[in-house]
């Protein structure tokens, strides 16, 4: 399909140059354009600018470039990026030029993902900048699918609402350009922000993941156990102690795979069920731990009782070892209510990960991949040891656990055992 003339632009700077440019795109999809955004930015980072044309009505305009440096400057010291955009806000074909593109200050400037409604989609973004007007372009990494939006704000920390769905188990990135208006349908551009995020899966998938760590876990060894243990720095608990003994829950990080649902949405705290097996078969503790010298073991059914409920929550691995995470929920809280929309409910006692055997009077752990538990209730220390229902150890510290802990060690993606193909990604949607 031959190419049909969209704009025919003429573009000056301040010291009176100019040049043309034509701005073409195939018949059908120049139907859709309904404004053409355009996006001016020197190589230097210091300045740009953002004119909006109503392609209908516009198709011949000039495009004054603001230049207050300092130091001469030409036509090609600009980068100039032009979108189609349809009626629904999104862009529906791109182009530029072949000029050096520039790159904007990034500093105080962020973009962040803020609240997720998973069910529906429905994302909200966290832009913090001083300046008034803000151009949102989110990209669908997959398709390259693209939207344009322009919000305003009173300068500072402001809360959107991206105005569509966005699809579950899916990379997008967001670019953020910050300036102010000049007039109607002209903007200055002084800084831009950059965020990159995966949608969370539907139940759906969870389910698929669960489904694959059952099967890894056929056949394999169980043992029994009788704690599950924290470990951290000596100096995490005897802050506890100073501030009357209780552990606090805190914001589950983005560790393991990253469309996880569970990734910043409830709190809670990190336990293991990891034992290993010594060469005559014995299972034993790990001697070491990357996340700290001091090891807190509470009782088993501190964690599984009737008033506890249970789900699969992850399946990942980082290059080595394999690992799911389980999550314990206190019956009828908001993050038993959230586990039960969005996980996997499991039976405490007939599961493939971690179980009570009412024959046993025991629980058992798997041992074919590191078991993970997220109890999502504070812990009263001292009321445990107390009670003899915990106890402390002491062990040897390997690595450093800082990264790990707080942002959270990303699932390996290329991994053919525990991450999901793109056909079964989209396939549960379809259904």
């Amino acid at each position: 399909m031959p190419a049909i003339l969209v704009h025919e632009l003429r573009l000056k700077n301040g010291a009176n140059e100019s040049r043309r440019m034509w701005v073409r795109t195939k018949e059908d999809t120049a139907r859709e354009w309904c404004k053409s955004v355009i996006v001016v930015t020197h190589r230097s980072g210091k300045l740009g600018m953002v004119v909006i044309l109503d392609t209908k009505n516009q198709q011949r305009a000039t495009v004054e470039i603001t230049d207050n440096l300092e130091q001469q400057t030409t036509i090609e010291d600009f980068f100039i990026k032009i979108y189609g955009v349809d009626s629904m806000e999104k862009v529906v074909d791109e182009c530029s030029t072949d000029f050096i593109e520039s790159k904007l200050r990034e500093d105080k400037d962020t973009i962040e993902v803020w609240k997720r409604e998973i069910f529906i989609g429905k994302y909200t973004l966290k832009i913090n900048s001083e300046s008034k007007d803000r151009l949102l372009l989110i990209t669908e990494v997959a398709t390259d699918e693209k939207h344009l939006l322009h919000c305003q704000s009173e300068g500072g920390t402001m809360v959107y609402e991206i105005p569509f769905p966005l699809k579950p188990a899916r990379d997008y990135v967001v670019q953020a350009f910050y300036g102010s208006c000049l007039e109607p349908g002209k903007y200055s551009l002084s800084a831009r922000a950059h965020c990159e995020f995966r949608t969370a899966m539907l139940q759906k998938h969870v389910q698929l993941l669960y489904n694959r760590a059952s099967e890894f876990c056929r056949p394999a060894r169980r043992c029994a156990i009788y704690h599950l243990y924290r470990n951290k720095p000596r100096h995490y608990f005897e802050k506890i102690r100073s501030r009357g003994g209780v552990m606090t829950k805190y914001m589950k990080n983005n560790g393991g795979d990253q469309a996880s649902p569970l990734n910043r949405s409830i709190q809670g705290l990190f336990f293991s069920a990891y034992y290993k097996y010594s060469p005559a078969g014995c299972p034993y503790l790990p001697e070491d731990s990357p996340f700290g010298d001091q090891r807190l073991h509470v009782a088993m059914p501190f964690f599984v009782n009737q008033y506890n409920n249970l789900y699969f929550a992850d399946f990942f691995c980082h290059y080595t070892n394999h690992h799911v995470t389980l999550v314990v929920t206190e019956a009828g809280s908001y993050s038993d209510h959230f586990c039960r929309q969005h996980l996997i409910p499991l039976d405490k006692t007939n599961n493939p990960f971690l179980y009570y055997n009412h024959w046993k009077k025991s629980c058992f752990t798997n041992v074919a991949l590191n078991v993970e538990i997220f109890y999502t209730e504070n812990i009263n220390i001292g009321y445990l040891l107390c009670n003899k229902k915990a106890y402390f150890s002491f062990c040897d510290v390997i690595g450093n656990s800082k990264g790990k802990s707080f942002i959270g060690q990303r699932k390996n993606k290329n991994c053919q055992i525990c991450n999901l193909t793109p056909e079964e990604i989209i396939e549960p949607v379809l259904k």
